[in-house]
C-alpha cells in the first residue's frame, strides 16, 4: 500500500494484514526509529521518548529537468519537476537560473494538494555564461514556503530537509 503525501516508513510495500487502532503502533521503526530531533540532540544523546514522531511531510520541490550540469542556452529555460505539500494546497513555486537571488514565480492553474508537476520557463535577468545552478521553492495556501539551505532545519538523521532544490547547469 502506498499512502501519497506521508512518509515512506508510513507505506510499507507489502501487507499482510491491516491492524486499525486508536494508538501508535510499538513496532520500533515507528516508536523508535523514524523521529524528529532538535539540531542540538546527537545519536549518541537521543531519547526516542522526547522526538517528535514523523507523521506528513514537509513543503517541497524538486527539478527533475534538465539534469545535473546539463547545457542551457542563454535567456531562458524551461524546469520540469514537482512541488507538494501533505495537508495544504501548492499555490506557487519560484524558480531561478542563478541559485535564486534572482526568482521568476512560475504559475500554478489552481491550488493543488497532489504532488504539482512544474513546467515553467525561468528567465535568466543577467543572460550570464558559464556555471549556474537552476533552483526552485514552493508556497503553501497557509503563506509557508522551504528554507533556503539545508542547514536552517539540520537534523542528526537528515529527516524532513526540504530546502530549496538546486541543480548545477551550465549556460552557454
Amino acid at each position: 500500500m502506498v499512502v501519497p503525501g506521508y512518509a515512506g516508513v508510513r507505506s510499507p510495500k507489502w501487507l499482510h494484514t491491516i491492524t486499525v487502532q486508536d494508538t501508535p503502533s510499538d513496532s520500533p521503526i515507528q516508536a523508535e526509529d523514524y523521529k524528529l530531533f532538535p539540531s542540538y540532540v546527537t545519536q549518541e544523546t537521543a531519547d526516542p521518548a522526547q522526538g517528535m514522531t514523523i507523521n506528513g511531510l514537509p513543503l517541497n520541490s524538486a527539478i527533475c529537468e534538465p539534469a545535473p550540469h546539463a547545457h542551457l542556452s542563454p535567456g531562458s529555460a524551461t524546469l520540469r519537476g514537482y512541488a507538494t505539500a501533505t495537508d495544504r494546497a501548492v499555490v506557487r513555486v519560484d524558480v531561478s537560473l542563478d541559485g535564486g537571488p534572482d526568482l521568476v514565480a512560475g504559475r500554478v492553474g489552481r491550488p493543488v494538494r497532489q504532488p504539482m508537476v512544474l513546467d515553467v520557463l525561468a528567465r535568466d535577468p543577467r543572460s550570464a555564461k558559464g556555471r549556474a545552478r537552476a533552483g526552485v521553492r514552493a508556497w503553501d495556501d497557509a503563506g509557508q514556503t522551504q528554507p533556503a539551505l539545508p542547514d536552517d532545519t539540520w537534523n542528526f538523521k537528515g529527516y524532513l530537509s526540504s530546502a530549496w532544490h538546486r541543480v548545477p547547469v551550465l549556460v552557454g
